[in-house]
């Protein structure tokens, strides 16, 4: 059998393969040349099985994905309203099947309460249940997360409960961005203090980036950190330079002196002795 060439076509029987024409291509993703059915005037497929696969496992996967987001833009960023019903599920409260959006009967504050037989199983807050029962309530104050960051203790029926972590904790720069944009934020939203300042939560100082966006930004500042310090070490290389040369030249000058001296020296004490020896 001849070697084959891209965009080849030939029967199927002189090839060994069933049916009737065949196209030689190459895979679009690996590039793996192979023979494919050739049918209505073009190949049946432009990919081989594996590419075909992964391709098909990402595209199902970026689907799951926008049908999260949008379920998620649907039901948890939106701020919930009273009588409002939700699943548990939806707004990070996972196992509590539906829950109602109530306010407390003493403080006026609205939470989430789970239903039961059709009706909420609470109608007051845990801290004014717990003040009704005599309890004492121990005010937990803000605590140091990882790398420096400040944490807030948030309760479940907090409306930005969803971006706490599982021990019930939210970055204080991050609960700043989400009260002042009035929704939670995406797990792929990253927060940026400009100043470089991991304790200055001052809405004034946040700014809002993609994961993408917030590496490119350290990327960028590495690198003209980098050439800036590449310079900077040039230059005091180049500066430390000029003070050697300077040093030496002095040396060199006193050198000069030394020789002329000695010259001077020398030839002075000659003429003593032509004098003293006519």
């Amino acid at each position: 059998m001849m070697g084959q060439i891209l965009g080849d076509v030939r029967r199927g029987r002189d090839i060994g393969k069933p049916g009737y024409w065949y196209m030689w291509i190459a895979c679009t993703g690996c590039k793996q040349e192979r023979w494919v059915p050739y049918k209505g005037g073009r190949p049946t497929s432009t990919s081989c099985r594996r590419c075909g696969f992964q391709r098909a496992i990402k595209e199902r996967r970026e689907l799951r994905y926008a049908r999260m987001r949008a379920r998620m833009e649907d039901q948890q960023l939106r701020k919930p309203y009273l009588g409002e019903r939700r699943r548990g599920s939806d707004i990070g409260l996972g196992g509590r099947g539906t829950v109602e959006r109530v306010a407390c009967l003493d403080c006026g504050k609205e939470h989430w309460v789970e239903i039961r037989k059709g009706k909420p199983r609470y109608t007051r807050c845990w801290q004014c249940a717990a003040i009704e029962r005599g309890l004492t309530i121990r005010k937990r104050e803000p605590r140091r997360l990882w790398k420096r960051y400040i944490g807030i203790k948030l309760q479940p029926d907090d409306f930005y409960y969803g971006m706490a972590s599982a021990h019930g904790y939210v970055a204080e720069h991050r609960l700043v961005m989400a009260h002042s944009l009035g929704r939670l934020l995406h797990p792929w939203e990253i927060v940026h203090p400009k100043d470089g300042v991991k304790t200055n939560n001052a809405i004034e100082n946040l700014e809002l980036f993609g994961s993408g966006e917030h590496s490119h930004l350290h990327t960028t500042g590495y690198q003209q950190g980098y050439k800036a310090g590449l310079t900077d070490g040039r230059t005091r290389q180049i500066e430390e330079l000029k003070i050697m040369v300077a040093d030496q030249y002095k040396e060199l000058r006193l050198l000069r002196w030394q020789v002329r001296e000695l010259t001077q020296g020398k030839g002075d004490i000659t003429n003593e002795l032509a004098t003293d020896n006519p």
